[in-house]
């Protein structure tokens, strides 16, 4: 029975760090909106052009783009196309055949 109170304290502060770190995590989101990489992921769809003037840098994750399918291959096509980086033009011809 001498052991509970020991046992309890222990315990407490072994998880106090963790509760510490989930409650940072849920308090502070990230912020998708200032994420260049989300712009450009959100604006596939709409704007077929947005792939044009993209950067390796800003360019969302190939899974990503081919999450959406049929509603980017228009904006995959004109990236393949027009964008000035030649290794995003020959990379996107192969994801926009694949995404359709």
């Amino acid at each position: 029975m001498k052991r509970w109170p020991g046992a309890l304290v222990l315990l407490l502060l072994v998880l106090l760090p963790t509760v510490g770190v989930v409650w940072g995590a849920a308090a502070d989101p990230p912020d998708l909106a200032r994420d260049p990489r989300h712009r450009v992921l959100v604006a596939i769809p709409q704007h077929p052009g947005a792939l044009i003037n993209v950067t390796a840098a800003d360019m969302p994750a190939s899974p990503d783009v081919l999450a959406l399918g049929r509603r980017s291959t228009l904006a995959l096509e004109q990236c393949a196309a027009n964008n000035a980086d030649p290794s995003l033009r020959g990379g996107l011809r192969g994801a926009a055949r694949r995404a359709r």
